[in-house]
């Protein structure tokens, strides 16, 4: 009669345990058996026998699980201090519509076009160039909503963005 491997999991030695710790950090069985100083070929037998084969299995797939869950948290915890840092970014970007230098309010209000969908526009006039922004309907309201919500914050010292023009250019 056949026992299974299952079976023959408890009888292990520790001398088997060592082995398997050894052979999962990468050892070969010449090197393992000169660690236990042990014959060569008698390591190979116990290494390649089906009781230490399931039971190097079984650790192995419970370290991959391990790294597995590892490598998600890590990238859970990345994933959110980006997310965190691109809203701070976000926010640093929106406060500049409420400063007094109007060249920040221009460069503040032509990244948050830029980064909502409303991208540059490169105009040539006699051999050079400027970058000028169209402001659409959708942009208009965009920058009318976030002036909005920055005066309930805090009331700006002048407006700077108004509604008036759908086609209006802004020109650097």
């Amino acid at each position: 009669m056949t026992r299974s491997p299952e079976f023959a999991i408890g009888r292990m030695n520790p001398r088997h345990l060592k082995m398997l710790d050894f052979s999962l950090q990468g050892m070969t069985s010449g090197q393992i058996a000169k660690e236990l100083k042990m014959d060569r070929s008698h390591v190979s037998n116990i290494l390649n026998g089906p009781t230490f084969q399931h039971e190097l299995a079984i650790r192995r797939s419970s370290i991959e699980d391990q790294m597995d869950t590892q490598i998600a948290n890590t990238t859970n915890e990345v994933d959110d201090t980006l997310r965190n840092g691109a809203l701070a970014a976000a926010e640093k970007l929106v406060g500049g519509l409420r400063s007094s230098d109007e060249n920040i309010v221009y460069k503040s209000a032509e990244s948050v076009l830029d980064r909502t969908g409303h991208p540059k526009i490169m105009r040539q006039e006699g051999g050079s160039s400027q970058n000028i922004v169209i402001l659409t309907k959708d942009a208009t309201q965009l920058l009318a909503e976030t002036a909005a919500a920055l005066q309930k914050e805090k009331p700006p010292e002048r407006q700077t963005v108004s509604s008036e023009s759908p086609a209006s250019q802004l020109a650097t």
